[in-house]
């Protein structure tokens, strides 16, 4: 994701703010899930953050758009 990767090339510190943006913009999108987890953790790993209960249900969502995509 274009937008992380610019903001680590910033060395912005990521907030739960931060993190719930991130997770809004792919759940606007087609993204594998696999993906918004991966970047979810590194988030989390970064800004020594734990997820909360907006992150899971964006991370939900995120799940459904891309079940939706593949007809499942």
């Amino acid at each position: 994701m274009q937008l992380w990767a610019e903001l680590r090339t910033r060395n912005i510190a990521p907030d739960l703010r931060t993190l719930n943006m991130l997770m809004r913009c792919l759940s606007k999108t087609a993204t594998d899930p696999d993906h918004a987890e991966h970047i979810m953790s590194e988030v989390c790993a970064l800004g020594d953050l734990t997820p909360n209960a907006t992150t899971h249900i964006l991370l939900a969502e995120i799940r459904v758009r891309f079940e939706q995509l593949l007809g499942l």
